[in-house]
């Protein structure tokens, strides 16, 4: 099969059983909303399927409200798109709760060569945390492997020793801002000036910062172009900011797709999500990704900006 150029997919399967109560989890803000229905194991075996039908070399993310890995229909569903041959990356997340064993048990017969795991940091959940860093670094050599912290105000002033432990491992962190309320002030836009610096020292990019530390808005995007979101339903969206949206298909009926011939400007406010700031032209301009996994990417002007430090990442304007 001769597949067109890549198209980025965020599938929303609306998984939402979990094994944490995490204290910031933004889950229940989401009732109500149309896109988030029930989990229906028939609709994500046949979305999956329609998707592997697609004619483009596809970067899919399964997204869950909950703990993948507790639904053995999901890790079977990921295990087939890992096959897929116009599957060219597959990223999931987990909270790493489990032993190594589990994960090794149940990636087993996954081509790993096209996975990118995830494994987000709950501080407030962890029991033995020397457990769940051997977990990690286990990981980290069977995988292309990234860890997740959340800027939870009471968190940032530990972040920083975290993402130092998790450095002597080898072991690639990253900062998500906090999204939600915090003693009646709203995140991210309430970040002190001693928190926003904190979280610019561990940062791994301007990009990850702008976004999800300064509610940098989106501005010119892929967004509909070469990415869309998938939910559980089967609709396909531009975007998975922001509720509704223009319909561009329907992976319950078929892989055909209605995608825009160039880019877009965003109309949101804000772009938190982490699969949907990684589609603006932005992003594209100043980033190339390394392997699988998405949250793995280098600055592309790192060369120049040795020889220029006007170049350097933290030195442009960064439209």
């Amino acid at each position: 099969m001769s597949l067109l150029p890549d198209l980025n997919i965020r599938f929303l399967t609306n998984y939402i059983k979990c094994n944490y109560s995490c204290p910031y989890c933004i889950v229940g803000s989401m009732k109500g909303d149309p896109r988030y229905d029930v989990f229906n194991e028939n609709a994500l075996s046949r979305i999956a399927t329609h998707i592997t039908q697609i004619e483009s070399r596809i970067n899919i993310r399964l997204g869950v409200l909950g703990e993948f890995f507790l639904s053995s229909a999901l890790v079977g569903v990921a295990e087939q798109l890992s096959h897929a041959p116009n599957i060219k990356t597959l990223n999931l997340i987990t909270n790493l709760s489990f032993p190594f064993k589990k994960y090794s048990d149940d990636l087993k017969n996954f081509d790993l060569s096209k996975l990118g795991l995830v494994a987000s940091l709950h501080p407030t959940e962890i029991k033995d945390f020397e457990a769940w860093f051997d977990t990690a670094r286990r990981l980290n050599e069977l995988v292309d492997f990234s860890v997740a912290l959340v800027a939870y105000p009471p968190l940032i002033p530990t972040l920083p020793t975290l993402v130092s432990k998790l450095g002597e491992f080898g072991i690639h962190a990253f900062v998500q801002g906090f999204v939600g309320k915090f003693k009646d002030r709203e995140y991210p836009f309430s970040y002190s000036a001693e928190e926003q610096e904190i979280l610019r020292t561990i940062s791994t990019s301007r990009h990850d910062y702008a976004y999800f530390v300064e509610a940098k808005r989106a501005g010119l995007c892929n967004a509909g172009h070469k990415s869309v979101f998938v939910d559980i339903t089967g609709q396909v969206r531009p975007c998975g900011m922001g509720r509704g949206g223009e319909s561009l298909g329907d992976f319950l009926q078929g892989p055909n797709l209605r995608l825009y011939d160039a880019p877009r400007p965003c109309t949101r406010k804000t772009c938190f999500c982490d699969t949907e700031n990684i589609n603006t032209v932005s992003f594209e301009t100043h980033y190339a990704h390394t392997g699988p996994n998405q949250h793995k990417f280098i600055y592309r002007f790192a060369e120049l900006a040795a020889e220029n430090p006007e170049y350097g990442e933290w030195s442009i304007r960064y439209p």
